[in-house]
C-alpha cells in the first residue's frame, strides 16, 4: 500500500480512549495560588485567604474587607500543614476577588512570598492600621516558618508609576534568584527587580491595548533556557479574545 492510502485508511481506525487518571495532591486550602518546590523536596502553596469581617474598603465599587486568613501550606512526606498562618488577606463577601499571599519561589532554602493586594491604589493600605503594612510587599520566609519584609512592592509603584495610567497595585508572581528577586506588579503593569538590600528597580513594563480596551495585566513568568524571561498576560476586563500576549525578556529589552 503506498503512503497515502495507508495514512488515508489509518483516519478511519479506531482511537483508542484514555481515561484521564487525577490524584489530589493537597485539599483544604484557602483560595490557593502559586507553588513551589523547596530544595528538601516539600511542595510550598500560597492561600490567598478569604478575607474577613473589618476594616472595609470600596474595591471597584464593592465592599472589600480584611481579614487575617492568608497562609502558606507545606506537603512534606505526605503530611499537609500550614506552616505561615495570619497573613493579611483582603476579600468581597462573595469570594470573587482576593488579595493576599499570591505566589511562591526558593532561592537555596529560603522562600520569598508576595502579598498582593487586589488592584487597589498603595494608599489605600492606610485604611487596614498596622494590618495594610503587610499588603503590597515581598516577604522572606525563613526554614522554621518565621516571616519578615524585604521590599514594600507597592510603594514603587506610588512613587514611580513605571507603567502610566491609574496608580493600582498587585505584586503577584515572584522568581527567587541568586542576588535579586523578580516581581511582576499585575496590577502596575510591570516586571520588577527586587535586590538583596530590598531597593526596586523597573525591568519592563506593559501597555495597555486601546484597540481591546482591556489593562496588560503581567501576572506569572518563567526564565527560559536561552537566559530570558517569558512573561504572560491575564489582561483585564473585558477580557476581549486575542488580546493576551507572551513576552520576552532579553538583558537588552523586550522582544
Amino acid at each position: 500500500m503506498r503512503p497515502a492510502l495507508i495514512l488515508a485508511a489509518s483516519l478511519f481506525l479506531p482511537t483508542p480512549a484514555f481515561a484521564a487518571s487525577v490524584d489530589v495532591v493537597m485539599s483544604g486550602l484557602d483560595n490557593p495560588r502559586g507553588l513551589a518546590f523547596a530544595p528538601d523536596g516539600a511542595l510550598y502553596v500560597t492561600e490567598a485567604g478569604r478575607g474577613g469581617a473589618s476594616p472595609c474598603i470600596s474595591m471597584r465599587g464593592i465592599a472589600a474587607c480584611y481579614g487575617p486568613t492568608g497562609a502558606v501550606s507545606r506537603l512534606h512526606r505526605g503530611r499537609q500543614e500550614r506552616v505561615v498562618e495570619g497573613l493579611p488577606s483582603i476579600a468581597d463577601a462573595a469570594g470573587t476577588e482576593t488579595g493576599g499571599p499570591n505566589d511562591i519561589s526558593f532561592q537555596g532554602n529560603v522562600g520569598y512570598v508576595t502579598i498582593g493586594f487586589a488592584g487597589v491604589a498603595p494608599a489605600m493600605r492606610s485604611e487596614f492600621g498596622a494590618a495594610g503594612k503587610v499588603f503590597g510587599h515581598l516577604l522572606r520566609l525563613n526554614p522554621g516558618g518565621t516571616w519578615q519584609v524585604v521590599a514594600d512592592v507597592s510603594a514603587h509603584e506610588q512613587a514611580t508609576n513605571p507603567a502610566g495610567g491609574p496608580i493600582e497595585t498587585n505584586p503577584f508572581a515572584v522568581l527567587a534568584e541568586p542576588g535579586a528577586r523578580l516581581v511582576t506588579d499585575a496590577a502596575g503593569n510591570s516586571l520588577l527587580r527586587v535586590a538583596a538590600d530590598g531597593s526596586i528597580t523597573t525591568v519592563a513594563t506593559f501597555l495597555s491595548r486601546p484597540f481591546a480596551a482591556t489593562d496588560a495585566v503581567p501576572t506569572g513568568f518563567a526564565r527560559g533556557p536561552d537566559g530570558a524571561i517569558y512573561l504572560g498576560q491575564l489582561t483585564g476586563v473585558p477580557f476581549a479574545d486575542g488580546a493576551a500576549n507572551i513576552f520576552r525578556i532579553a538583558p537588552g529589552g523586550c522582544d
